[in-house]
C-alpha cells in the first residue's frame, strides 16, 4: 500500500477550526438573541447566517481529501477531515483541476459521483500516473 499525505495538514485544518469558531459564535448569538425576544436588536436570526456560512464552508473544506492510499487490490482510498471515499481504480473516469477554487485542487470523477483532492499531496503526480497506468481510460484534463 502506498500512502500519499498532505505535506502541511495543519494548514488544511485551520479553516475548519475557524469555521467551528464562527459557528459557535453564531450559535451563542442566536441563543442570546432569542433569549432577549424575537423583536430585539440585533435580530436573532441574523446569527443564522453565521451558522449556515460556517456549516457550508466547513462541509466544503472538510470534504477535500488530504491523504490518498493506493492499495495493491486495485482500490484507492481518499481521506479528508470529514469524508472518506474508497473506490476501485477502474471506476475513476477523469481527473482535472478544479475550476471552482483558486487553490491547487483536483476533481476526481468516478462512476458514483465526484470529490475533490487537495493537490498538495506529496507525490501527487506519481499517484496520478500510477492511477493512469492501472486504468488507461482515465481522462486527464488540464494536468
Amino acid at each position: 500500500m502506498r500512502i500519499y499525505k498532505h505535506y502541511r495538514p495543519k494548514v488544511v485544518m485551520l479553516p475548519l477550526i475557524i469555521m467551528a469558531i464562527l459557528g459557535a459564535v453564531g450559535f451563542v448569538g442566536l441563543v442570546w438573541g432569542l433569549s432577549r425576544g424575537v423583536n430585539s436588536e440585533p435580530p436573532p436570526f441574523i446569527f443564522l447566517f453565521l451558522i449556515v456560512a460556517a456549516v457550508g464552508n466547513g462541509w466544503v473544506f472538510g470534504g477535500f481529501a488530504i491523504e490518498a492510499r493506493l492499495a495493491e487490490d486495485g482500490y484507492v482510498e481518499f481521506i479528508g477531515p470529514l469524508r472518506k471515499v474508497r473506490i476501485a481504480v477502474l471506476d475513476i473516469l477523469s481527473i482535472a483541476p478544479s475550476e471552482m477554487s483558486q487553490m491547487s485542487t483536483y476533481v476526481v470523477r468516478h462512476r458514483n459521483g465526484r470529490f475533490r483532492v487537495d493537490g498538495r499531496l506529496n507525490g501527487m503526480h506519481e499517484l496520478i500516473s500510477e492511477l493512469k497506468r492501472q486504468n488507461p481510460t482515465i481522462e486527464l484534463r488540464g494536468i
